[in-house]
């Protein structure tokens, strides 16, 4: 889709504070305004994901606690062994092959298969010596822009959000709350970012992780995590 996130909210909304709040999902995680163009297929993405009642972006600590240990059982089963802590620091090449990786500790560890999982800067440029790569694609990737966005603030509470409007305990504080009052907001968000400073007042998605697993606090405390927008990193 070629408009932009507000475009294509126009077509079937009329409340500004409605566009505001979903244009933020065409938005998340990038580098744009909600009156750019491009953002309506993040938008229509997660959308997708939360009509079909799967969440592409969720938060089930419990159920990813159990994940990650039925999955380090699983491997430990078939054999592979899981390292944490064990950082890289360079890749091994021969042949124009990889064939390895040196941890920062000076541990090889060699394999027909090399998957790198950061980004294309740090692959190509930090753990791979330039004398193995074609001059030109390393070129690229010194161009390809890589513009942190977003941060995070997690808030230790000492008892619950109570709001204005719906006071008191409830339902609607295990849900996301959203700071994204209008449009005009929203975008004027994007305009200090563009120019290279933090947003005064940032478009805020909040979650209290501390409703769904009550571990993660000591008993009678929350903890609130804002996903904040735009928090450049340069």
């Amino acid at each position: 889709m070629t408009m932009s996130a507000i475009d294509f909210l126009d077509q079937w909304f009329e409340t500004d504070i409605l566009k505001a709040t979903m244009s933020a999902s065409g938005i998340i995680g990038t580098f744009l305004g909600c009156a750019r163009r491009g953002p309506p297929t993040c938008c229509c993405t997660t959308t997708w994901g939360d009509r079909r009642r799967v969440p592409l972006v969720g938060l089930r600590p419990r159920r990813h606690r159990r994940d990650q240990q039925r999955h380090r059982r699983g491997g430990a089963r078939g054999g592979v062994e899981i390292r944490t802590k064990a950082g890289i620091q360079k890749i091994l090449i021969k042949n124009g092959r990889a064939t390895g990786v040196v941890l920062q500790n000076g541990d090889e560890i060699h394999a027909d298969v090399v998957s790198s999982s950061v980004d294309p800067n740090r692959t190509f440029l930090k753990l791979i010596d330039a004398e193995h790569l074609p001059s030109e694609f390393v070129e690229e990737v010194r161009r390809f822009k890589l513009r942190g966005s977003s941060g995070k603030v997690n808030l230790a509470l000492d008892a619950l959000p109570d709001f204005t409007c719906i006071p008191g305990p409830g339902a609607h504080l295990r849900g996301a709350v959203s700071i994204s009052p209008s449009v005009e907001y929203m975008e004027r968000a994007y305009d200090e970012a563009k120019y290279g400073v933090y947003s005064s007042k940032p478009y805020i998605d909040m979650v209290i992780p501390s409703l769904t697993d009550p571990s993660v606090a000591p008993p009678g405390k929350h903890i609130l995590s804002c996903f904040v927008q735009y928090a450049r990193t340069s």
